[in-house]
């Protein structure tokens, strides 16, 4: 297990919430497995069957995992958090909201490149996910790309017209984008430059996408990232 999920462990040794720990522990115990069940379970994942269907795990195991996670965010353990979050969004890799709040913990902790992946394949899920797109944006700028944080920063500003309750996000959105020299390039809006689409045929690759995160999570941890952060969803 890499370093970065073996502190979380440890950080939830110190937790008074007895069910949190244990929820905290087994969640770190499925993710040490997660090579062998995408290795013995890969025609199954092929056709899009979901690893929660794969291994017969109960749904409402998975929900209180996840509300377990998005309340530890709310308190700003984004590391505790983590390992429920990931375990959610790989047990059910067509769930949006798993794979958002995984992402949100790893932007919040500096694993910036992966946090990325995991919004991306939000939007890829569900293309009108206006969170997942601000962040996105957010991620394309911390590594550089500011090509293509403008294009989603725009597409965050289209989302916005079409939901009055993302007005404020909207606004942040496009101060964001006036802020970026695009050098006169034309605007277009480019969610998925290289043409991937979300199906049944990208399990296999959103599996190995979390058998990375889990294994072979980059040791190093951004500390000027862990830091609290306004809450966008």
């Amino acid at each position: 297990m890499n370093p970065l999920l073996q502190e979380a462990g440890h950080a939830s040794r110190h937790l008074y919430d007895a069910m949190t720990r244990e929820l905290i522990e087994s969640s770190l115990a499925w993710l040490e497995q997660m090579p062998a069940l995408a290795s013995n379970h890969g025609s199954q994942l092929a056709a899009g069957i979901t690893l929660a269907k794969c291994t017969g795990l109960v749904g409402s195991d998975l929900d209180d995992r996840y509300l377990a996670a998005y309340s530890l965010c709310e308190q700003g353990e984004f590391l505790l958090a983590l390992p429920l979050a990931l375990h959610c969004c790989s047990a059910r890799a067509d769930d949006e909201d798993s794979a958002f709040l995984a992402g949100s913990c790893l932007q919040r902790l500096g694993i910036i490149d992966y946090a990325a992946m995991l919004f991306r394949h939000v939007l890829q899920i569900y293309e009108y996910h206006m969170a997942a797109a601000y962040r996105l944006c957010e991620c394309l700028l911390s590594i550089g790309d500011r090509e293509a944080a403008a294009h989603m920063f725009g597409w965050a500003v289209e989302l916005g017209r079409q939901n009055d309750g993302q007005r404020e996000l909207q606004a942040m959105a496009m101060k964001r984008l006036a802020r970026l020299d695009t050098a006169g390039r034309p605007f277009r809006i480019a969610i998925f430059p290289d043409g991937m689409s979300y199906g049944q045929g990208q399990f296999p690759a959103i599996l190995a996408l979390y058998v990375d995160v889990s294994v072979n999570l980059n040791e190093k941890v951004a500390t000027s990232c862990l830091k609290p952060a306004r809450r966008y969803q």
